[in-house]
């Protein structure tokens, strides 16, 4: 409209300001007698004139429509975008390149008919998609509808069609779009959902106390158990750094095993001491897996801890136990060594002594050996009985 506008007044202008100034030119220089073949002459250049310039303005909205009618096919190819027309009078299609491309089959004339291209749709959505150009009809209702078809090398795509009704032209304008990518892709992503919702019934039902990570080390989901044994909830711990929850935050020594065991991409464990919000201190035993994408980058870590407070206890039970027997060796084989070796020695002595004197002074001092090796047993025996009450 704005073009047509645009030549309309140019050529308005030219022929006035022609009619204007070529007859003042003509009348002042031209005689009488000449003034007819002038005249001629003037409405031969002014057609020549008009029509090259018509020509050359329609040809470069030509050649702009032209440039605009590929980039719009460009953009149709580039988005699995085509148009058609339904003839209503003649129950026909008139489809563009891109729809045929999208639908995989092949041109067999300008005009399809509805039954032509029904062959190619998928046999459970035939009946729904007469319904939905029925009712675009009937109704005017715009239309917008996605269904299945199937290709001539046997493919199944998925396709949206929406059409807009022109009573004027007894046309229904439309556009075809290839959306099976869409498709798959929200297939692909709700079984994945299901998969991840299964994987977290599971995950929260079990006794190990579970935790995912993101690639900075920060808690992005906790387990049931893992709030049940330590009280905090997913929403106090989300985003925290993971190291807080146990002995390993601040200990530079583990942090770097911990560091080049994921650059590795090995699976690192360890035991922890962690401390429950109520202040409760307990033991885990944990085993950290990074998880990497694609491309080898860090995305997080799932960590499993298994509790081991018993069994912590335990080993100290019995470290404490070989401190204690490790004692009571010391003591038999020192301790006891000296008086035994002292009775031993007096023992010989009195077989040697000749009088009555000497056997009561030695007889004096083994009871002193006595009484120190009593004491000692005595001592050992009290040592192990506090003990095994403590037990």
């Amino acid at each position: 409209m704005k073009n047509a506008f645009r030549i309309s007044v140019l050529f308005f202008t030219l022929s006035l300001l022609w009619i204007t100034v070529s007859d003042k030119l003509v009348f002042e220089q031209v005689p009488g007698q000449s003034l007819h073949l002038i005249n001629s002459m003037k409405g031969y250049f002014f057609i020549i004139a008009i029509t090259v310039l018509l020509y050359w303005l329609i040809y470069q909205n030509n050649v702009r429509l032209s440039k605009e009618h590929q980039r719009h096919l460009d953009i149709q190819e580039l988005s699995n975008v085509g148009d058609w027309q339904y003839l209503i009078d003649k129950k026909a299609f008139k489809i563009s390149s891109e729809v045929l491309n999208i639908l995989h089959i092949s041109r067999t004339a300008e005009l399809t008919p509805v039954e032509t291209l029904m062959k190619h749709i998928h046999p459970n959505d035939k009946a729904r998609l007469k319904s939905a150009l029925n009712e675009i009809l009937v109704t005017g209702k715009d239309m917008n509808f996605v269904h299945r078809v199937v290709s001539e090398d046997g493919r199944i795509r998925f396709v949206r069609q929406t059409g807009k009704l022109l009573h004027s032209e007894g046309v229904v304008l439309g556009v075809c779009q290839d959306i099976t990518e869409t498709i798959e892709l929200r297939d692909s992503l709700k079984e994945t959902n299901e998969e991840n919702k299964r994987l977290g019934e599971i995950i929260s039902k079990v006794k190990n106390l579970v935790m995912l990570l993101d690639g900075k080390n920060r808690i992005t989901w906790v387990n049931n158990a893992f709030t049940q044994r330590t009280g905090f909830s997913l929403a106090e711990v989300y985003g925290q750094d993971a190291g807080k929850f146990g002995a390993l935050y601040g200990d530079r020594r583990r942090l770097k095993e911990q560091e080049e065991a994921i650059r590795s991409n090995r699976i690192y464990a360890i035991d922890v001491r962690s401390k429950t919000k109520a202040g409760d201190e307990f033991w885990s035993e944990i085993t950290m897996t990074p998880i990497f994408d694609e491309y080898g980058s860090l995305i997080g870590a799932i960590i499993i801890g298994t509790e081991i407070t018993d069994r912590k206890k335990a080993q100290e039970q019995l470290k404490h136990q070989y401190d204690i027997l490790k004692d009571i060796a010391w003591k038999t084989s020192h301790e006891i060594r000296r008086p035994v070796a002292s009775i031993l020695a007096l023992n010989t002595l009195i077989q040697s002594s000749e009088t009555r004197q000497e056997k009561e002074e030695i007889f004096a001092m083994l009871n002193t050996c006595t009484l120190e090796l009593d004491d000692i047993i005595r001592e050992i025996n009290q040592k192990i009985n506090r003990e095994a009450e403590q037990a």
